[in-house]
């Protein structure tokens, strides 16, 4: 989405404007990768870190939709990631699934 509003938005009436966005989109992406992936563990039959590498790349699609101003989108993403991992921590304690 970020990506195709950069290229509706900035690039329309600008002859000097000549860029890639998805090169900033797979920046970001690239960077947000590895250090998700140096987060998420495989020890003794179990995956650690899954949700942890999962916000931070809603993290990062937060920063490319404020760093481009759509206030909306980064405020609706925000707003939508706080509430699901809100209703995922209780979900885990009332099922007793947290091992401490």
């Amino acid at each position: 989405m970020i990506t195709l509003y950069m290229m509706d938005r900035l690039a329309i009436g600008n002859a000097a404007v000549r860029f890639d966005p998805i090169r900033l989109v797979e920046a970001v992406t690239a960077g947000i990768t590895f250090l998700a992936a140096g987060v998420i563990v495989f020890t003794k039959g179990d995956v650690k870190g899954l949700t942890t590498g999962a916000s931070m790349w809603l993290s990062g699609a937060i920063g490319l939709a404020c760093g481009l101003g759509l206030w909306s989108v980064a405020l609706v993403a925000s707003l939508a990631g706080v509430a699901i991992l809100w209703l995922l921590r209780h979900l885990q304690y009332a099922t007793g699934l947290k091992d401490d």
